[in-house]
């Protein structure tokens, strides 16, 4: 066991919400210590524009960083990049990661997100299937799109359309598999998507819908196309899989905090510890609009709920 790091404001997490909740922090607690630590090998990043401009060739990589490394130098926020938290107990305020570093905290944030969600058909392990969640799932479909002139995604909803609006832009011809009846049918009225779908239509994209995926089939361990449970082989020089994210809550789970399709938290994201929040694609929370509980993976759920740090200053912790 390595020795311990004793910390004020542990988060964990390193996209939009984890960034952004350093970033109050530090507005409302000039000295306090903070501490970033996320799995992936980059400082925070925006995922939003991975589907879009950065798929494009339009954007370049440090742009997508929602601060430069010299912010967090200046600002002495220490971002441990490259590792992934283990465990956490809450009782005793620790958060083990998996080179062995245990943090003692006084706050926690919990901001891990979610994993692309898999479908489970054969063939869905050859070269050429991919998903889009990270900056090297981003660079690995870019590498795919400069060799191939198909691609099917499977999947009709937010991300699936964006990823094939970009590549019919690239000159890929596409095709969209939907199970549903239409398109973003879970995200829109019937009028708003009938609109996408005719947009993307005329922009070459094939749509079908109310069509279920039941082989990915290839040659020599690549992809070749996708055959449907009708029989009919799409072909397809590669395949991108959109059919949503599962929260990773195994971290909060674990700990015994309150999960139910992601982790509970009340109106201030604390969570059933009251020295632990989470917040974005992995909180749950209570909508008086709506009157239920939701979770929501959206941009604007990652940057803003840091105000609420701001108004409840004092109750939480000024980050979420």
């Amino acid at each position: 066991m390595m020795p311990i790091d004793q910390v004020d404001y542990l988060i964990i997490g390193g996209g939009l919400a984890g960034a952004n909740a350093a970033v109050s922090i530090r507005e409302n607690d000039k000295n306090g210590t903070i501490v970033i630590v996320t799995d992936e090998n980059y400082i925070p990043y925006d995922r939003v524009p991975l589907s879009k401009n950065y798929l494009l060739g339009k954007m370049k990589k440090d742009v997508l960083y929602v601060k430069k490394q010299d912010f967090y130098i200046s600002e002495k926020i220490q971002v441990v990049s490259g590792r992934k938290a283990t465990s956490l107990d809450p009782k005793n305020h620790t958060v083990t990661i998996d080179d062995g570093t245990e943090y003692t905290y006084k706050k926690l944030l919990l901001a891990t997100g979610g994993r692309a969600r898999k479908l489970a058909i054969q063939g869905s392990e050859l070269n050429g299937v991919f998903y889009l969640r990270t900056l090297d799932d981003a660079e690995s479909i870019m590498q795919a799109i400069e060799r191939s002139k198909t691609a099917v995604v499977i999947g009709g909803g937010f991300i699936g359309c964006e990823i094939a609006a970009t590549f019919s832009k690239r000159g890929i011809v596409t095709t969209i598999v939907e199970v549903g009846p239409k398109i973003l049918g879970r995200a829109f009225d019937f009028d708003t998507a009938s609109w996408i779908e005719n947009y993307l239509q005329r922009k070459g994209v094939k749509i079908m819908a109310k069509t279920t995926p039941a082989e990915i089939v290839g040659n020599n361990g690549k992809v070749t196309g996708v055959k449907l449970q009708s029989g009919q082989v799409i072909p397809a020089d590669f395949i991108v899989i959109g059919i949503g994210i599962i929260p990773n809550v195994e971290l909060a789970k674990d700990a015994g905090l309150q999960v139910d399709n992601g982790i509970m938290v009340n109106e201030y994201m604390q969570t059933s510890n009251p020295d632990i929040y989470a917040a974005s694609d992995v909180a749950r929370f209570h909508s008086p609009v709506f009157g239920r509980h939701m979770r929501l993976e959206h941009y604007d759920l990652a940057v803003k709920t840091r105000q609420v740090g701001r108004r409840e200053h004092g109750r939480q912790v000024q980050a979420i």
